[in-house]
């Protein structure tokens, strides 16, 4: 009886050993993933359209040398991004910036020129092509470019309102 209650015991105790056994220890295994963006080139105008330039009323006789008005444009752009800015007047093909301003009455056929430029010394012009462009580096914030408009010839015109419409 007491080999057999020996045995049992230990019979016993190695299968409670084996239910209670220690836990296994797996081995771990790790992976990885990347968080990508891509960042494109762009560039924006403003949503609302440049003010219109009115360069005021004027006498026929007046210095139209003296004549300037402005407008700015908002330009944005990615950060380093390079961008042009040009300037089409629409009454005559030019590419220098050199407008005309018309009279909307058809029998009036007077004319008032202008020149488009990006700084008030009159002398920086501003068109569509070649150094005529205003070109910079985009921010990533808005930039504001100023646009002048002066005219080029007499004022001694017939009494109206001239106007030309500018694209950019």
């Amino acid at each position: 009886f007491t080999m057999s209650f020996k045995t049992t015991l230990v019979a016993t105790a190695a299968a409670l050993m084996g239910v209670m056994a220690l836990p296994a220890h797996a081995d771990t295994a790790t992976t990885s993933f990347n968080v990508k963006i891509t960042i494109t080139k762009g560039c924006s105008l403003a949503s609302t359209a440049p003010a219109d330039i009115n360069l005021g009323s004027y006498a026929s006789s007046a210095d139209y040398n003296t004549v300037q008005g402005n407008t700015t444009i908002s330009v944005t752009c990615s950060k380093t991004t390079p961008y042009t800015v040009a300037l089409t007047p629409t009454n005559v093909a030019s590419t220098t910036g050199a407008g005309v301003m018309k009279s909307a009455a058809s029998t009036n056929t007077d004319t008032v020129s202008y020149q488009l430029t990006k700084s008030a010394t009159k002398t920086d012009i501003w068109g569509n092509s070649g150094s005529n462009l205003y070109s910079g580096n985009g921010t990533g914030a808005a930039q504001i470019l100023t646009a002048y408009a002066n005219p080029t010839s007499t004022l001694n015109v017939t009494p109206d309102t001239y106007t030309d419409k500018v694209t950019v």
